[in-house]
Parts: structure tokens; C-alpha cells; sequence
């Protein structure tokens, strides 16, 4: 069973031959390199010569992420598409592993991994992992609506079949084009979660810039363009409870700004957890609702005392409500809880004025992106 590769390039000299050479040092052997280099400026060919006899090499004008990765669909013939970044690698076993998963598993689509995260000298900083195992199609399709769930989507492996029905990157986004990728895929697809670190995930200053705006523009957009009656079907088939489908919506609801909706749905909770609380906190903060807001976040805090981001809101409540000593006590809280959690170093920042409230539960593993002077994301 032939495996393409696709590799997107544009300028990353300095680590695609690490790339390659991860895929040469594959276990299973039957793969089809495809390099897209996407209008380099930089030596990138020079580089690449030295692997002319193992690799297929297609040089583009520069069109974006989006347009690499769709003319790299247009050229592989694998059985078996996967994706490899220019600034990443592979474990030596990641193509066997998964391959082994869809042979055991027939009713698999995709399945993607947990991500190593190095630096710029391949030192760890850190594993990704997913944000929950959902086995039902529905449940993963649903979570997904709400944020992505795979730590690195390059560390997927896909049936040829999902790419011949038509799915392709967005080329009419500027940002997030890997989200609506996925969210294609999960609609109509069965994905499978190994859990284990195969592919590692480079993060330099290159690759990091302050688009999260941006993104979060972006992805808003995706989210309405596939509409609510697609959403609300998907969270009505899924087998989370009651309480769980109110929440889940709530939060999409939240995602594409209709806060009125948001704050309907997460008042229909029957069972009041941690989760319903903060999100019924977020809502009423939104709504300008401080002191409502306020004592929501505070049941959450009680209902479960390690959630830093709850503490955190608290915090931006009472800076709204003018008790700053109150305001500066929980984000100090926050900060104690969680480290690498940024929003709390901020809002105590004095030249700070507008605060920022967290309008998501934190991930399970947050990025340290001090490493690079870049502003987090904790999305």
C-alpha cells in the first residue's frame, strides 16, 4: 500500500532536508515523497538536490498554505495520503503505526497522533496531546465545532477516499485553512486518536506570528458558513448528555458572537457543573452582566478549585465592578494554579487597561510561547 507524503514548502532551508531524511528513515518503505515548494525565494532547491532521486518536486507560484497542500493532493497516487510540514519530522514508526491502525481498524478514515513540540535544536518543550477521545463520528464532528481537537493536523494520516470525494484545503481563507480541512473531514468521516508522540512539531519565530485575531475571524466565518442547522443536527446526534449538547452549543453559540443565544442555551442546564458555570459566566460578562457574571465564576471556582481560568475571569469581573485589590488577589490565584497561562500576566499589568477574559476552557497543555516573545494563545 503506497503512502504519499505531501510536504508544502515556501523558504524553510534551514529544515527540510531533517524532514526528508525522517522520511527515508521510515520503517515501512513503500512512500511517495511529494515536495510542493511554494515559489521559495531562499536555497530551498539547492537543498533539495542532493534528494532528487528519492523525492518528486514541483515548484508553484507562490498561492498560500491552502494552494500547496490541494496541488500536493492533485499529484499524490497513494492508497494513503499524510502530510509532513518543511520545519518538522516524523518518528521513524509514525507511517507503520498508523498504517497498522487503519488495517485493524477498517472502519477508519484518518487517524492522527499526539505531537512532540521542539525548539529551534530539536530540545522537547513540550507534548500535545488531543483535547478528548471521541469514538462517535457525531461527538468528534460536534467538539470540532467548537475548537480543534488535533494537536498538529500535518500528523494525519488519510484514506485516499476522503481526498477523491472532493475535499480540499479553503483557498478563499487567509488563516486557519487546516480547521476547515478538518472540520470537511470529521462531517463525513471516522477518525481514529493513537496516542502517541510520532511526529514533532517545530516552533521557531518563523512559524509563530501574532495571527490570532485573524485565525479566530476566521474560523467564526467557517463555523457560519456551515450553518446552524448543520450544527444543531450534529450535536443532536451525538450521544452527550443533555446538559453536555446545552453547553457544547452554548459555546458555539458564543464562538460566532450571538451572545444572546449563548446565554438561552446554557440556562436550559439542568445539573449545574464547573463548566456550565464558566460558561454561563462568560456569557453574562459578554452581556456587560459583572456582578451575574461574577458569581458565576465564583460556583465554578467552588465546584472545582484548580480551574486558573475561572479565577481568572473572577478577576476581570471585579476590575469591572472597580474592586481592584479583589481583581489583583485572583489573578495572582490564576497565575499560581497554572503555569505557561498568560491572560492573568496580563490583566496584572497596570498600563493594561482592557482586560482579557478567557472565553475558553484552558487546553490540557499550554504552548510556551515566551520562548519566542510571542503573544499566547490559549485558544
Amino acid at each position: 500500500m503506497l503512502v504519499s507524503v505531501i510536504i508544502p514548502t515556501f523558504n524553510c532551508e534551514e529544515y527540510i532536508d531533517k524532514a526528508i531524511e525522517s522520511l527515508l528513515e521510515q520503517s515501512y518503505r513503500n512512500i511517495e515523497i511529494i515536495v510542493v515548494d511554494d515559489g521559495s525565494t531562499d536555497s530551498t532547491r539547492k537543498v533539495l538536490s542532493k534528494f532528487d532521486k528519492d523525492i518528486i518536486y514541483f515548484y508553484k507560484k507562490n498561492g498560500g498554505e491552502a494552494s500547496a497542500r490541494n496541488y500536493g493532493l492533485s499529484k499524490a497516487t497513494g492508497e494513503y495520503i499524510a502530510f509532513l510540514d518543511a520545519d518538522d519530522y516524523y518518528d521513524p514508526i509514525k507511517i507503520e503505526k498508523q498504517i497498522n491502525v487503519m488495517i485493524q481498524n477498517p472502519e477508519v478514515d484518518i487517524v492522527y497522533n499526539d505531537v512532540t513540540v521542539i525548539d529551534t535544536n530539536n530540545q522537547e518543550i513540550n507534548i500535545l496531546k488531543s483535547e478528548g477521545t471521541f469514538n462517535n463520528k457525531y461527538d468528534f464532528f460536534s467538539q470540532m465545532l467548537y475548537r480543534q481537537i488535533i494537536p498538529a493536523t500535518a500528523s494525519m494520516m488519510i484514506k485516499r477516499n476522503c481526498i477523491d470525494q472532493g475535499i480540499r484545503y479553503p483557498e478563499q481563507y487567509t488563516n486557519s485553512v487546516d480547521y476547515w480541512f478538518t472540520l470537511q473531514l470529521a462531517e463525513r468521516y471516522q477518525f481514529y486518536y493513537l496516542e502517541e508522540s510520532l511526529y514533532s512539531y517545530r516552533r521557531h519565530e518563523k512559524n509563530l506570528t501574532n495571527q490570532h485575531e485573524k485565525q479566530m475571524k476566521c474560523e467564526k466565518q467557517m463555523i457560519k458558513d456551515l450553518g446552524l442547522i448543520k450544527i444543531k443536527d450534529a450535536i443532536n446526534k451525538s450521544t452527550f448528555s443533555y446538559d453536555e449538547r446545552c453547553i457544547l452549543l452554548s459555546k458555539i453559540y458564543q464562538k460566532i458572537d450571538m451572545y444572546d443565544k449563548a446565554l438561552i442555551e446554557i440556562q436550559k442546564v439542568k445539573t449545574h457543573t464547573w463548566r456550565s458555570s464558566f460558561q454561563a459566566g462568560i456569557c453574562l460578562y459578554l452581556a456587560h452582566n459583572y456582578k451575574v457574571a461574577l458569581q458565576s465564576f465564583l460556583i465554578s471556582i467552588q465546584m472545582d478549585s484548580l480551574k486558573a481560568e475561572a479565577y481568572n475571569n473572577a478577576g476581570c469581573c471585579y476590575h469591572m465592578l472597580n474592586e481592584v485589590e479583589r481583581s489583583i488577589f485572583y489573578w495572582k490565584q490564576a497565575k499560581k494554579i497554572r503555569d505557561g497561562y498568560h491572560d492573568p500576566d496580563y490583566n496584572l499589568q497596570i498600563d493594561n487597561k482592557v482586560k482579557k477574559l478567557t472565553e475558553r476552557e484552558l487546553r490540557g497543555v499550554l504552548t510556551n510561547y515566551n520562548l519566542f516573545n510571542i503573544s499566547p494563545n490559549h485558544s
